[in-house]
């Protein structure tokens, strides 16, 4: 059981992290057989772009000079109409050769040669052409998870180093400066719920890309959770089995299954999220987990909250989107519409919705005795 001790009034906030590839500090490598054949495709395309250019020249001035022999010359008109078809033969063949040269250069800009170039030139007149900026780096969502991963990691080793750090003798420097191993703890914690934040505010941003992107990899039916469970038990030394696993534990779970586990964590994660951005000061989230005929079932208990049905109805209902469930859910539940913690609790509440009904999980929101009840048989 934890208890909640949110009452901060100042909106939240993300803090930005940049990323660095692994590949930044190393040395340039030799080119290899792609930069090669990427240096001959660059000076085929720059040959034929400067011979659609000669040629355009070529033809714009043979136009020219038979636009003008043919005004001059009056003395056969037999060649007055020869020298106007030539014009006109020159005329057609400079615009076909500039058509195509406005295509080779959307081509090279575009960086796709699987199109006709006269498609592309096409496209280019009717203002249907559109140049996506390149991104710098990795798309943000995928940083966004990227983040939250790496700071799982991170806790977990400073969480291991530190237990083994206790078991044997303090180091007598480390009194002497006065470094708490503790708040270094404390502050690799703050950074994972930083990440994880980020990382909701894109799902509920772009949930079906999200979900999709969640679920792509394997099916969820097929996550060993008794094992994962198991490995919970195993790799924490708490009272697992009479309490249940608090949020730092559900989160930092090491997940050993084969299966996806980016799904797994987010099926677990959303609704100690949300539980805990819904307690208010002094009541707590209870979570149990057991083993019914092979399917685990999982449960939180959010004390002191008691919400309409007319709010399930509306968090379930598919057919809204997930900006406007939650701006109805502010209006019907927050007792502050500009409280922090009842959105937060909404993005998350809301989202892990929706996944658990792409995820194709058995789930039960109600109102119990005690307050809001959740559980999610996987």
């Amino acid at each position: 059981m934890i208890q909640s001790h949110r009452n901060d009034i100042e909106p939240w906030y993300v803090r930005k992290k940049k990323y660095q590839s692994q590949n930044s500090f190393n040395k340039p490598s030799k080119p290899g057989l792609n930069e090669e054949l990427d240096k001959k495709e660059q000076i085929k395309r720059s040959f034929s772009l400067f011979v659609c250019i000669f040629f355009i020249i070529i033809t714009a001035i043979s136009t020219g000079v038979f636009i003008a022999l043919s005004v001059f010359e009056k003395s056969i008109h037999a060649n007055i109409s020869i020298l106007i078809l030539c014009a006109l033969i020159f005329l057609l063949t400079s615009i076909f050769l500039i058509i195509l040269l406005v295509g080779f250069i959307c081509a090279n800009i575009m960086k796709n040669n699987a199109i006709n170039k006269f498609s592309f030139a096409f496209q280019f007149f009717k203002g249907q052409l559109h140049i996506e900026e390149p991104r710098k780096g990795i798309p943000a969502p995928e940083m966004a998870l990227y983040q939250f991963i790496q700071q799982v990691r991170a806790y977990a080793m400073e969480k291991s180093f530190l237990k083994q750090k206790q078991d044997r003798q303090q180091d007598a420097f480390i009194g002497l400066n006065g470094v708490d191993p503790n708040s270094l703890l404390k502050r690799r914690w703050n950074d994972v719920v930083d990440s994880l934040n980020e990382f909701e505010i894109y799902l509920a941003n772009d949930p079906k890309g999200m979900i999709e992107k969640l679920v792509v990899k394997s099916p969820p039916q097929n996550m060993d959770v008794s094992q994962i469970f198991r490995d919970v038990a195993e790799t924490f030394d708490t009272t697992w089995r009479r309490k249940g696993i608090n949020i730092e534990h559900a989160i930092v779970t090491p997940l050993k299954a084969n299966t996806n586990e980016a799904l797994l964590r987010r099926l677990l994660v959303g609704p100690w999220r949300s539980c805990v951005y819904f307690a208010r000061r002094g009541n707590g989230v209870v979570f149990s987990a057991k083993s019914i005929d092979g399917k685990i079932i999982t449960r939180w208990e959010c004390e002191g909250m008691a919400f309409p049905e007319e709010f399930f109805a509306l968090v379930k209902n598919n057919e809204l989107d997930v900006n406007e469930r939650i701006e109805k859910g502010m209006a019907m539940i927050a007792l502050d519409p500009n409280s922090p913690n009842t959105l937060f609790a909404l993005i998350s509440f809301v989202t892990w919705i929706d996944l658990v009904h792409v995820a194709q999980c058995d789930y039960e929101i109600k109102q119990g005795s005690e307050g809001l009840i959740i559980e999610l048989r996987l």
